[in-house]
């Protein structure tokens, strides 16, 4: 059973980001450090049964939609960046990661939402529509980051991976897959809040 307010290596509740304050929600089985990481990049967390997935989207989506009540107020401008990865080449396909992306983005839309989507992303495309939200979130009241797919944690660091990341090694990460620094990064640059929701 997956745990909420568990985020790779990002204790519950709050992680600072520079000098702001960042809600992190995550659920999904992830990975962490391991002496062998062959061994554990060959397992990288496997779909979930429907009926798990579908309910922690719904709680991930209730836990977003309370933090937007609750700044609604002071939230003029809204931006989001959704990612949904499930076709992996080179890795365990995911069944919802994709459908949960575009549920995500249709609630976001609902509450007024300029929401970025993007599903079944190659690292090229992740970094560009990650440097599409940067742009987006400057000066946003209130910045929202959701992922659905696989993720990992080696050696301290948080990788979101893209569908056509080859991990043989432990140094492919700096190559192939998206450190959650630099999404944090983008996060930064809003003037408002920020919020982190990760199913990896």
């Amino acid at each position: 059973m997956a745990a909420v307010g568990r985020c790779l290596d990002i204790p519950p509740g709050i992680r600072r980001a520079g000098q702001r304050r960042v809600p992190v929600v995550a659920s999904g089985n992830l990975k962490t450090d391991s002496r062998d990481f062959r061994r554990e990049s060959a397992i990288l967390p496997g779909a979930q049964p429907l009926s798990d997935a579908r309910r922690q989207v719904r709680l991930l989506l209730a836990v977003l939609c309370f933090w937007v009540s609750a700044t609604a107020a002071l939230a003029e401008r809204r931006v989001a960046l959704v990612i949904g990865n499930s076709a992996y080449h080179s890795a365990p396909q995911l069944k919802n990661p994709v459908g949960d992306a575009r549920a995500v983005e249709s609630a976001l839309g609902r509450l007024g939402f300029e929401v970025l989507l993007g599903t079944d992303l190659d690292i090229d495309a992740m970094r560009s529509l990650l440097r599409a939200f940067g742009l987006a979130a400057e000066g946003a009241d209130l910045a929202v980051f959701f992922y659905a797919g696989h993720g990992l944690q080696v050696a301290g660091h948080n990788y979101l991976i893209p569908v056509d990341a080859v991990l043989e090694r432990e140094s492919d990460l700096d190559f192939a897959a998206i450190d959650l620094q630099l999404v944090l990064k983008q996060l930064e640059l809003a003037s408002g809040n920020s919020v982190i929701l990760l199913d990896a």
